[in-house]
């Protein structure tokens, strides 16, 4: 059981740096766009968009990881 749990860790902490290096990513791209001397409202709306659906991504992945621990721990 122990180590059931130990992979479901493993791999959700995986899944969740992935997602925040994608974020991270996305931040990086956001700075760049804000540096600009025009500004596209547009580009950063599509960025935040982006970032917001990997945000909600990583929200889930946490739900779905409590569930995960408490379905191995009855």
């Amino acid at each position: 059981m122990i180590d059931n749990y130990l992979k479901i860790l493993e791999d959700s902490l995986c899944k969740k740096l992935t997602v925040l290096d994608e974020i991270a990513e996305y931040n990086v791209a956001q700075e760049e766009l804000l540096k600009k001397e025009e500004l596209s409202i547009d580009e950063l709306d599509e960025n935040m968009e982006q970032k917001d659906v990997l945000i909600k991504k990583h929200g889930t992945l946490i739900m779905d990881m409590t569930l995960q621990k408490k379905q191995l721990m009855r």
